[in-house]
């Protein structure tokens, strides 16, 4: 009994070392060569990720621009040799906070005067790419009810309420002396008024499309050219349009942070939407909503 005891330990040894082996040779047993093939894969797709992700811009913008830059997507891939990537967003706030985070490269939605208010609000330090926009809408004064200013008097003029456009609506109204406005503030508010000869009834209202929308409740509104020639007006029937100077402090411009500001295909970006086939585009199909700076 002894004797087939020891028979039976000696061939279960055999077994246990024989099924030891091929778990050393079975690499569905062995684990750890396929771990190292599954890091390398990840490696190999982060850095395939990276490379794409270096050679497509992607710039944040609003609806009303995206025509333009759809236009200039093709010029700007011939002198980049990168693939821009347009992301579109529906309010006047994400596109900063997108490029703060890093989602997108560059944005250009904005006049130079809100981005600064931005960055003072916001902590922010987002810069302006170059020294001035690639391109201008005109402030006017519209209405559906006159053709001219000759009933100012106790007029109800429907302008914008964010601190920027507000500030440019004064500043027309201003210019065209229907009000005085004191101080030396680039973007006045009310309270900068410092006479007011008509006795106008300034109404903010939300934001320049909103002015134009309300058009038919009041006398008088003071909104953009881009607004107009968007709702399928005539941007040129504004009854006063703002100076040179005040059209310059509404040109759209370029931004971006400040480590990005030597990416050389930002010079290939500002070149398509300011060239000579881009200023064609516009006339044709802007009627001088805007204009290039």
């Amino acid at each position: 009994m002894k004797k087939y005891w020891i028979f039976y330990l000696a061939i279960i040894m055999v077994l246990f070392v024989g099924c030891s082996n091929n778990a050393a040779e079975d690499p569905a047993v062995s684990t750890q060569p396929a771990k190292a093939e599954e890091t390398q894969g990840i490696e190999e797709a982060a850095t395939i990720a990276e490379e794409t992700r270096s050679e497509t811009v992607r710039i944040g913008i609003t609806a009303q621009y995206l025509d333009i830059f759809e236009y200039a997507l093709e010029e700007f891939e011939r002198l980049s040799e990168k693939t821009l990537e347009i992301i579109v967003f529906d309010d006047y706030v994400q596109p900063n906070v997108a490029l703060v985070e890093g989602s997108i490269d560059v944005n250009a939605f904005q006049f130079k005067n809100y981005l600064d208010t931005y960055n003072e609000e916001r902590g922010t330090d987002i810069k302006m790419y170059g020294d001035k926009g690639i391109y201008a809408t005109p402030y006017g004064i519209y209405s559906d009810k006159y053709t001219t200013l000759d009933d100012i008097e106790n007029a109800k003029i429907a302008i914008s309420n964010d601190k920027t456009n507000r500030g440019l609506c004064l500043r027309l109204l201003d210019e065209q002396k229907l009000i005085t406005v004191g101080g030396d503030d680039p973007l006045p508010d009310p309270f900068d008024i410092t006479d007011n000869p008509y006795n106008l009834e300034l109404i903010e209202i939300g934001n320049t499309r909103d002015v134009f929308a309300s058009l038919k409740d009041v006398d008088y509104g003071v909104t953009t050219g881009i607004i107009v020639h968007l709702a399928g007006e005539d941007a040129t029937k504004a009854i006063a349009v703002g100076s040179s100077d005040l059209l310059q402090e509404t040109a759209l411009i370029i931004a971006v942070t400040e480590e990005r500001l030597e990416e050389p295909w930002l010079e290939d970006l500002f070149e398509s939407l300011t060239n000579e086939r881009m200023k064609t585009y516009l006339k044709e199909n802007y009627d001088g909503a805007l204009v290039v700076e």
